[in-house]
């Protein structure tokens, strides 16, 4: 019973710690406080984009917010000039790299450009063109890369990622209702 008291103290002592919150803010600092004026100075595009298709601006924010705190457009350019090069002439097995303000993959965005027909309406405005639509494959991995570095044109791809998801959850849903 000596032993256990002790030890059952000792325990709850680490717990304690191991449970105390972490201050994002100040464990990126000044990472933290560039993806926040980046937020804060976008939103005004991002906002009633994001409204005009039917997502929370709060679950767009949190999905994309880590990377914009891991962002750095120095670090960035210099990175991926060649694994640019090397992704354009040979794709994603030789180079499959984060891109742009919001960190998004080539192949992620080759998925997302394939299902956009199918999540989006004409009228949404956001329209990408799939890789048949290209008669040079280097040239559909140029277009991507273009989108990617263009924060408007990047966010477009997590608002068919959005989409795409809420309307696969209520696929999942539905198929799981009795009938």
């Amino acid at each position: 019973m000596k032993i256990i008291i002790p030890f059952l103290l000792f325990a709850g002592q680490i717990t304690s710690c191991l449970s105390q919150t972490i201050n994002y803010r100040e464990l990126f600092g000044d990472a933290w406080l560039k993806a926040e004026t980046f937020e804060k100075d976008n939103r005004v595009w991002m906002q009633p984009l994001l409204s005009a298709n039917h997502i929370a601006y709060p679950i767009a924010i949190a999905v994309i917010f880590p990377e914009l705190v891991r962002y750095s457009a120095l670090r960035d350019k210099m990175e991926i000039t060649l694994l640019k090069a090397l992704y354009i002439n040979l794709g994603d097995d030789y180079a499959n790299f984060s891109i742009g303000q919001f960190q998004m993959k080539p192949s992620f965005a080759e998925i997302i450009r394939e299902q956009s027909s199918s999540v989006m309406s004409r009228k949404s405005g956001i329209n990408f063109q799939n890789s048949s639509g290209y008669s040079d494959i280097k040239d559909f991995r140029k277009s991507i890369v273009t989108d990617l570095e263009n924060p408007r044109t990047e966010f477009n791809y997590l608002i068919i990622f959005l989409k795409s998801v809420k309307r696969n959850i209520r696929q999942t849903v539905m198929e799981k209702l009795p009938v």
